[in-house]
Parts: C-alpha cells; sequence; structure tokens
C-alpha cells in the first residue's frame, strides 16, 4: 500500500514552512533595523568602522604585558617586568637562551635596575634596595645595600668595584636642597662629603669620583659653574649663566678638564656645547637655528664626547650623529617618525649591547635589543597595542599664526575613517608652563581620535624648545598673550573647516589645567566643555604655597606669573585666576585631582568645584584617593579614561568605548 500524507500530515507542513519563512522575515527586518537605527554598532558594520580601542590597551593596563629589558652590566642577561593579572614579576634571560628564563615575585617591588658592575639585580622592595644575584634569585640570598642613617637618599654615583665607594644624595638636612655622602655599596659607612649651603643645584665628578665640578645659584638669580682640581680645596669660577640662559651639564662618569653640556648662552636656541674649565670658553659641537637640541647621548659612559644628539625637524624626531658608533645607532633605529634617544631603556657598560623602546605617534610600544658593534637588532617585544595599531592615527606637524604674527607650533591628529570636516575637536595645553610637546606616542591624544576628535596640541608663546625668544615672550603673559594663543588655535580649527564651533572642548593638566579652565570663564562660549586636571586654580594661592624643594628655580617661575612677595603683583595674580572668575564660565567643566597631590594641592580643585556649584554652573569631578601629580596607577588611568571619554560623548557627542562586535539581537531576541 502506498504511503500517502494525510490532510492533518500536510497541515503541518505547511503550518512549518510558513513559520520558518516567516522567522526568516523578522530576523532579516530585525538586522536590517538594526542597521540603520544603531548604524556603527550594526552586524553589518565593517571591521574598519569597529575600530574602538579598548583602554585597557591604550593605558597599558592588560592583563598581560611585559616591559623593561634592561640588558646586565656585560650584556649576557635581559631582565624585563611580566603583568599576568594579579601577578607581577621579574623575568631574567639569558640572551644565548631565548626561551628559558628565570622569574621573581614582583609584588612589592616598584623600580629595578642592574648593578653597575655585577650580574646582580638591585630592586626597590617596599621602600629598600635588595641585591639580588642572578646566578641565584632565592630570597636568602637577597642582600639589603639601603644607604643606611637616611629618612631619604637617592644613589647619584657608583663605584667601579666593590672596594669603591658609592655617593648618594640627600635631602634630610633641608628638604630645599641635597648633601652629598659617601658610602660602602652594602650601605654602610655614612659620611659626608660635600654639604650644601643652600645655593648648591647639583655636583658632577671625575673618575675617582670626587666633586670637581659644581653649579650655584648667585644672590642676584644668575649660576655659576665652579671648577675643583683633584686633591685642592678651592673652587674657583668657570662662567657665569644669566638667568634667562639654559645650561644643562651633561652626566658622563668622567669631567677632569672639560665638561659637555646643553647651552644657549650667547644665543637663541640651545646647542651642545664643549666648556674647557680652564678658561670658561665654550665650543658649539651641535646646533640647529630654529629649534633647541633636546638630548645627548653616550653610548659609552666613560668617554666625554656624546655620540649623537636628536631634536626636531619639521617637527620630526631627527637624530645627528657625533661619532662612529652614533652613526651605527643612528642606522639601526628608524629616524624618520622615531626619537631612539629618548627611547634608550637599558645599556652595558661599554655601550655596545643596548635595549630600546621604539613608537612613533601611530604605533604600539616595541623593544629591542641592539648590538651597536655588529649592527644586529632582535625585537624582544611589544605591549598588547600591537593589535590594535592600525587604528592608530598619525600626528601632523603644523604652524599656526598667533593675531600678532607669532609662529605657533602644533600638532593634528584627525580620527581614522572620517572625513576630516565639521569634527568634534579637543584642544590640548601642556604643563610647566616651561615645556611643550613633541611628536611621539601620546595616549590620550589616541583615545581622543579613536572616539572621533580632531585634537590639537599647542606649543604657545613661553613653550621651551624653540629658543630662548620664543620662551621669553610668554613671560609675565599667564593669563594674557599666552591665553590668546590658546584662542586663536580654536579659531584656527574652526576657519580650515575641521573643527564644528559648536562641539569644541580643551583640556590641560597643571598649568594646562589652568589655562583650559581659564579658557572657560575668560572666554565663555568658545568651549563648549573644559577637561581641568591637577590645575592651578588660585594663582595666588599657589605662588605662595609652592612646594620647598623648588626653592632654586622660583626666578623662573616668577617670570611667567609675578612676584608672590610684591602685594600688587598678588592682586594680579588673583584677578587672572579661574577661581574668580566661576560665575563667568559657560558649558560643562570636568574637574579631575590626586588627592596626594604636592604639587598643586587638589583643594584648590576643591574650591572652584564649589564656586561653580554655587553659580549654577556645570561641573563633574573626580578625585584619586592615592594618586599626586600624575596618576600613574592603571585602575586609577582607566577610571580617568573612561571619565574623560563619557564626559566629551556626552558633551561634544563623540563616542565611547564599545565591544569589537554586538553580542546579541536588539528587542525581543535578546
Amino acid at each position: 500500500m502506498p504511503f500517502r500524507f494525510s490532510e492533518s500530515d500536510i497541515g503541518i507542513k505547511y503550518m512549518k514552512r510558513y513559520f520558518y519563512i516567516i522567522s526568516l522575515l523578522i530576523i532579516t527586518f530585525s538586522i536590517l533595523s538594526y542597521f540603520f537605527f544603531v548604524g556603527k554598532n550594526s552586524l553589518l558594520y565593517t571591521e574598519e568602522e569597529r575600530s574602538y580601542i579598548p583602554l585597557s590597551a591604550l593605558y597599558q593596563a592588560s592583563e598581560t604585558s611585559e616591559r623593561g629589558f634592561i640588558p646586565s652590566f656585560d650584556g649576557s642577561i635581559i631582565a624585563s617586568f611580566m603583568e599576568e593579572g594579579a601577578k607581577k614579576t621579574i623575568r631574567l634571560r639569558r640572551r644565548s637562551e631565548k626561551s628559558s628564563y628565570e622569574e621573581i615575585d614582583a609584588s612589592e617591588i616598584s623600580d629595578f635596575n642592574w648593578h653597575p658592575f655585577l650580574n646582580a639585580l638591585v630592586v626597590n622592595k617596599n621602600g629598600r634596595l635588595w641585591q639580588i644575584p642572578a646566578e641565584t634569585t632565592r630570597l636568602e640570598k637577597w642582600i639589603d645595600v639601603t644607604p643606611r642613617g637616611f629618612l631619604n637618599a637617592s644613589i647619584l654615583r657608583w663605584p667601579k668595584d666593590a672596594s669603591g665607594e658609592l655617593v648618594v644624595s640627600s635631602t634630610d638636612r633641608n628638604p630645599a636642597f641635597s648633601d652629598l655622602y659617601t658610602l660602602r655599596t652594602d650601605g654602610s659607612g655614612k659620611t659626608l662629603l660635600e654639604e650644601n649651603e643652600g645655593n648648591t643645584f647639583g655636583w658632577w665628578f671625575n673618575a675617582d669620583l670626587n666633586p670637581v665640578v659644581r653649579l650655584d645659584e648667585l644672590p642676584n638669580g644668575n649660576r655659576r659653574v665652579l671648577h675643583r682640581r683633584p686633591n685642592e680645596e678651592e673652587w674657583k669660577p668657570v662662567l657665569d649663566i644669566e638667568k634667562r640662559d639654559d645650561f644643562e651639564i651633561l652626566r658622563p662618569q668622567n669631567i677632569d678638564t672639560e665638561l659637555y653640556a646643553l647651552s644657549n648662552r650667547g644665543r637663541d636656541t640651545i646647542a651642545l656645547v664643549r666648556v674647557n674649565l680652564a678658561d670658561g670658553l665654550e665650543e658649539v659641537i651641535a646646533r640647529d637655528e630654529d629649534v633647541d637640541i633636546v638630548s645627548a647621548f653616550f653610548l659609552n659612559k666613560s668617554k666625554n664626547l656624546p655620540d649623537l644628539v636628536t631634536y626636531p625637524k619639521n617637527g620630526y624626531p631627527f637624530i645627528e650623529p657625533l661619532t662612529p658608533e652614533g652613526n651605527r645607532l643612528k642606522n639601526l633605529v628608524d629616524t624618520r617618525e622615531r626619537q631612539p634617544g629618548g627611547g634608550v631603556i637599558g645599556q652595558s657598560a661599554d655601550g655596545r649591547i643596548l635595549t630600546i623602546a621604539e613608537q612613533n605617534s601611530a604605533e604600539a610600544l616595541t623593544f629591542f635589543l641592539l648590538d651597536v658593534q655588529s649592527g644586529t637588532k632582535e625585537e624582544l617585544g611589544s605591549t598588547p597595542l600591537k593589535k590594535w595599531a592600525r587604528y592608530l592615527s598619525p600626528m601632523i606637524p603644523k604652524t599656526i599664526h598667533a593675531r600678532d604674527g607669532l609662529k605657533l607650533p602644533a600638532f593634528l591628529t584627525l580620527p581614522k575613517n572620517r572625513p576630516p570636516e565639521k569634527l568634534p575637536a579637543v584642544v590640548m595645553i601642556h604643563g610647566g608652563p616651561a615645556s611643550h610637546y613633541r611628536y611621539g606616542f601620546d595616549a590620550d591624544v589616541q583615545m581622543l581620535a579613536n572616539r572621533g576628535y580632531a585634537v590639537l596640541q599647542v606649543n604657545f608663546r613661553g613653550s621651551t624648545g624653540y629658543g630662548k625668544a620664543f620662551r621669553a615672550a610668554g613671560y609675565g603673559e599667564a593669563g594674557r598673550a599666552m591665553q590668546d594663543d590658546i584662542v586663536d588655535a580654536a579659531k584656527w580649527l574652526v576657519e580650515n573647516g575641521t573643527a564644528d564651533p559648536n562641539r569644541m572642548a580643551v583640556m590641560g593638566g597643571s598649568y594646562g589645567g589652568y589655562s583650559a579652565a581659564l579658557a572657560m570663564t575668560r572666554d565663555p562660549g568658545l568651549f563648549k566643555a573644559a577637561i581641568v586636571e591637577s590645575a592651578v586654580l588660585d594663582l595666588r594661592y599657589q605662588m605662595q604655597n609652592n612646594p620647598f624643594s623648588w626653592a632654586l628655580g622660583r626666578d623662573e617661575l616668577e617670570r611667567y606669573f609675578g612676584n608672590p612677595d610684591d602685594e600688587a603683583e598678588l592682586e594680579e595674580m588673583w584677578r587672572r585666576s579661574p577661581l574668580t572668575q566661576a560665575s563667568r564660565t559657560e558649558g560643562a567643566i570636568l574637574l579631575m585631582a590626586g588627592k596626594r597631590d604636592t604639587v598643586v594641592g587638589f583643594e584648590q580643585s576643591e574650591a572652584f568645584e564649589r564656586a561653580l556649584k554655587q553659580a549654577g554652573k556645570s561641573v563633574q569631578a573626580l578625585y584619586h584617593e592615592d594618586e599626586a601629580h600624575s596618576v600613574i596607577d592603571p585602575e586609577a588611568l582607566l577610571k580617568r579614561a573612561r571619565a574623560i571619554e563619557s564626559f566629551l560623548a556626552e558633551q561634544l557627542g563623540g563616542d565611547v568605548e564599545k565591544p569589537a562586535s554586538p553580542t546579541r539581537f536588539p528587542g525581543w531576541f535578546n
């Protein structure tokens, strides 16, 4: 008998078919609706358009990361710092055994380095220094080498061998300046070497660790370099440095008859110079007419002559080698968009083996081991940001003309995959104010660009790095011409079509926080929002309560802000403080500060918050319980970053971190 469907079977068959068709239509409609209404969160969006870089990767707070990579004194062992979740270790591996390593528990270690003449680590654990032999890292083999007899001390120079003594500086006697002491390498045998009379910035040594050069402040605010021959007691003047001059003595291991310094004495920009200690005459070794030399680097510190100098050229880092060894190092590093001179992590005693950290403005931090003699380069590792590196945005050097014609160097970073027109924008202001922005990676900049903002970093007048005249143009101009430069930079963003004038914010920390807050009070309406971090908000209060440790640098600070001992200038500082202008504020402000800040007390942020609330203004505040002037702890950094991106998204309409792909359908499919 042939098989036949019954009427009930046929009904069930067609009901199932209709159910499948209807279900497919509902799913299709839901996906299309999701794409239409949700946009960038849609499953149909491309990988490039879903490129939200995790904050944990940007701020190096990922669960697994390895960094440091410091070579031992002979270059045979590499030490690195490893974090795997809550586990923190120091890894030691021999260069000849790349796959094997030994680990040291680093849960209570805050810092580490290699001993200068032994294959042993020196670690800071709970405020004490411990020497750990590399051949056996068992706890019972650790040696306590903490300087004895001090409340605080910093090691300046190690001896060449175990029979010598090390030199430490200490501010125990007076927190405003340091004295010098010698100790045995086990931390005992405290002996006063040089007592600071209250006017010495620092000392420099010869090969026998005798102080032979010192830098003093004079009663008129100028400085003086003095020289003392070995086995003599008298310090003799070598040269004087005027108040407006920079003169940074470099620190090779042996100063005898000459020294090298970064100096702008008698010229506008900082040059590398050689100074004859007998007559004080300077000889220029390397110089650029438009920008300051940033750094000089010694491959072998037993030599006096630096091997290379670095400085910006057309906004990008540039290396100028001075020795054959320096030229070999230059050839090992891509210098077009990197600055290896600032990225050297550690080196062997003879300068042959180096570890460096390379990173341009749109690149993950990558660690390399260099053998300068053989010309080889080996990658050691990179941060977790590497997997997101294709979503980073390059910094573009720009020049902005201020209202008086002064050229302001700046860097513009634009979001990827978006037309560079009518974007929400953030103007960033550096601290100092005696500082400057340089080309390179900046986590805040990359986070903002990744969230859809155009980011402009401004080197306003008064910034360092561009010569004496440019810096001096800012003296006495805090809240005046320096602030005008920020306004002009913001208007430049609008005039060239990059920024939406109704969606601009300003952001800065320390002095930059002062300027960001002032932008909301002095020029209300220009910016819709401000991020004000660790900020000077009451100039008068700050200048009367600067840290004791700034005592020998007070003169430079007063050039920008005024004399706190002059009542008329104090009154002017009060008038130029954001705290006194809170009622003029337009727009929203996010205040952030660390409660352990000893540079700019967070009480200024609290007072400004109260004043804004009393005036009925929009203000949010984030105070970190255990952070100081700068946020360091990874969790605090993440909390800070989330606050910034959420605040700006609310005020300007930018993005916030989203998962790489949706995990559930919208609506009733959840």
